[in-house]
């Protein structure tokens, strides 16, 4: 059942909430808590601290895998590039619906960038995503609904 919560003396703004198991190392994360300043009681929305999943990330050409980062915004969950190829592993994500990865680079250089977003994650699974900016092309055969004719042709999907 969902309770009210207290947080007296917390400035106004909105946040994350992360429990973490010690001994099983299970976890939990509860997003968009938003602190008013009229008011001490904070609508948290509910959680299950289950055992963790993992992201792998899929990365764009052109990044910067020297300088550069993915993590879940408003939690202590990142790994560097580090010179990786093609893709990059979150682990240890709290199991759960709407996770979305940023990719930044140190100092600042570039604002952070959206990789993935809505992103599930499954107790001890990994979910693989693709970069969702990509342009890709791919052929395509449809069966209309008149037997015996198909249609072939090329669509493709690109960022507005």
């Amino acid at each position: 059942m969902k309770e009210d919560t207290f947080f007296p003396g917390i400035p106004q703004d909105i946040y994350s909430i992360e429990a973490k198991g010690l001994v099983d190392g299970a976890r939990l994360l509860i997003e968009h808590v938003e602190v008013k300043t009229d008011s001490v009681v904070v609508d948290m929305g509910e959680g299950i601290v289950q055992k963790p999943g993992a992201i792998k990330i899929m990365l764009p050409a052109g990044i910067d895998s020297v300088n550069g980062y993915v993590y879940i915004p408003g939690t202590d969950i990142f790994a560097a590039l580090g010179n990786r190829g093609n893709y990059v592993v979150l682990d240890s994500v709290p199991a759960g619906r709407g996770i979305a990865v940023d990719y930044s680079v140190s100092g600042g250089a570039i604002l952070p960038n959206t990789l993935a977003e809505n992103i599930s994650v499954v107790p001890e699974s990994t979910v693989t995503m693709v970069y969702s900016a990509w342009l890709h092309n791919k052929k395509y055969t449809s069966t209309p609904r008149n037997p015996g004719q198909t249609y072939q042709g090329t669509w493709s999907i690109s960022p507005f």
